[in-house]
Order: C-alpha cells, then sequence, then structure tokens
C-alpha cells in the first residue's frame, strides 16, 4: 500500500482558495437587484439621474422614463443625485423596489450671481457685476424693457436718441468707447441674441423676471469677443410648483404734446415775406402740428 504526503505549504494554498470561493459565493449569493423610479416634485420623471453604491464603483443613471436599477448588498448605501435637486442617501435593505422623489434645490436669488455656465455667491465675485430684480424696476408706463432699469444700474447708459417713441434705444455698457459703438451682447434665458434692438423690442416688460449686466472683461469673458461691450442677460418668468399663482400687470395712459413750436400762420407769413410769399398762397391755414396729432390712450394688460 503506498502513501501520499501533504506539505504544508501546498495545504495551506488549498484552504485559502476554499475560504475565498465560499467567500466569493456567500458575496454573490448576497447580491441584489435593487430597482425603482426616481420622480421630482409633481410627479415629473427624472432622466439622467445618477445613483452610486458608496464606496464602490458601482453607478448607474435613470433612463428617460426615470427608470434605474442597480446591484447591491443589504446594508449598502445609495447614492441619489440630479442637478437641481438635493441630494439623497439610503441605506439598502430588504425592499427591493423603490419609488424617490427628490427635493427641489431652490436658490435664494438674492445671494447669487449668474457668470457665464454657472452661478457664485455675490461677495466671491471680483468682476463688475449689477443684478436688477422686479422689485427695483422703475414704474409706471413701461413700453420697453430698457425702460426698466433705465438709471438704475452705474455705467449703464440708456437713451433714445430722436423724438420718435417707437426708435431704437441706444445702449452702452462702459460709454461710447466700447468696441465700435456697438450695443452689448444680449443672452436671453441663455440664448445669445446677435440683433439686440430686434430682440430687445420682442420682449413683453412684464414676462421679465431679473437683469445681470456683465460690464468688464472677467465677468463677460465666456462670450469672448461678443462680449467686448458688456452683457446683458435677461431672465424672464416661469412656473414653478407648488400653489397656484395669478399675476396681473396693465396700465393705461393718455400720452399728448406738451407744447408745440410757435409758427406763423398764414396771415402773418404773408405779412412777413410781402410779395414774395404772394406766390405760395393757396387759400389755406393749416396748422399740421396740431394736424398730424393727436391725444393717444395706450394700454397693456398681461396674466
Amino acid at each position: 500500500m503506498r502513501s501520499f504526503s501533504v506539505s504544508p505549504v501546498f495545504f495551506r494554498s488549498m484552504l485559502l482558495i476554499a475560504s475565498l470561493l465560499i467567500l466569493i459565493s456567500t458575496n454573490l449569493y448576497s447580491q441584489q437587484i435593487v430597482s425603482g423610479k426616481i420622480t421630482g416634485t409633481g410627479g415629473i420623471a427624472l432622466a439622467g439621474g445618477t445613483l452610486s453604491i458608496k464606496g464602490t464603483a458601482k453607478n448607474t443613471t435613470t433612463d428617460q422614463a426615470g427608470h434605474f436599477s442597480i446591484q447591491a448588498n443589504p446594508g449598502d448605501t445609495l447614492e441619489i443625485s440630479f442637478i437641481g435637486y438635493r441630494n439623497l442617501r439610503s441605506v439598502i435593505g430588504k425592499i427591493t423596489e423603490l419609488n424617490i422623489i427628490l427635493a427641489e434645490d431652490m436658490v435664494n436669488l438674492d445671494e447669487v450671481m449668474l457668470v457665464g455656465y454657472g452661478t457664485t455667491r455675490r461677495k466671491d465675485i471680483t468682476g463688475a457685476v449689477a443684478k436688477i430684480t422686479a422689485k427695483d424696476f422703475n414704474s409706471g408706463i413701461i413700453s420697453s424693457p430698457l425702460q426698466q432699469i433705465q438709471g438704475k444700474v452705474a455705467g449703464l447708459v440708456i437713451v433714445q436718441p430722436g423724438g420718435d417713441p417707437n426708435g431704437d434705444f441706444s445702449v452702452r455698457i462702459r460709454g461710447a468707447t466700447s468696441l465700435e459703438g456697438q450695443p452689448p451682447l444680449l443672452v436671453i434665458d441663455g440664448v445669445a441674441i446677435d440683433d439686440f434692438n430686434k430682440a430687445i423690442a420682442t420682449l413683453n416688460p412684464s414676462d421679465i423676471e431679473s437683469y445681470d449686466i456683465l460690464k468688464d472683461a472677467s465677468a463677460s469673458a465666456i462670450y469672448g469677443s461678443r462680449g467686448a461691450n458688456g452683457v446683458i442677460l435677461v431672465t424672464t418668468k416661469r412656473s414653478r410648483s407648488g400653489r397656484t399663482m395669478v399675476d396681473y400687470h396693465g396700465f393705461v395712459g393718455v400720452e399728448m404734446i406738451s407744447k408745440t413750436l410757435d409758427v406763423l400762420n398764414a396771415d402773418q407769413y404773408l405779412e412777413a415775406t410781402g410779395p414774395d410769399g404772394a406766390a405760395f398762397d393757396k387759400g389755406a391755414n393749416t396748422d399740421w402740428q396740431k394736424a398730424i396729432t393727436r391725444t393717444a390712450l395706450s394700454q397693456s394688460h398681461t396674466i
């Protein structure tokens, strides 16, 4: 009868391999698939939300309907994040089907400023930036959005050349020394507009929530040469979740000429010009200033 001997090193190696196999099989057995759906306030499905298991490389994202699935062990911490919502952590237990509702991460507009790609605290800004909100707008009969901030920002000059009430405004940041004396770049809700006067004329003043004025090179550097004359960022109003609110703004106004030019009538003109003016006498005596103007009634109602 032949006998075999096993070295201690070989025995320990086999014991270690067996222990690892048992540990792996136990770990695989304890893992479970955690699935569910992520929604925001009002039940809106959040697509593109990020989920990860804390302390591991496991992560996934939600699909277009907000659904997800990820492999986890009981006791693992599931971390959920979505832009604009508060981050959430949840410990995995016996329940593997989760319905997760994230709360909005509301930002106080009085404490932050919009600068290019993101926001920063007002006290941390090094560039020349000014923010004008609805409570600071000029009151009265406002026919153009620019009248809301006229005279409100240092270094921002808004004038209306000529006497045409429907004419374009001249807008300059840092004076007429700006590149070629051009108006600043207008950005409406993140969209840069090339034709300043045409774009600003299409905005209803009642729809505007705030203005951010970027006045120096460091603040407007994100827009390159287009921002060389400064940048005016316009944020319009939008609906918010919660209780229903109806906002009404309206006005009725009367416009008239306060003083007309003092001109000669027909008899005075003929007397002043003598025989030379008789050739122009066609028998009429019309005050053209009164003939082509009238008292104007204007009104606007916005809900």
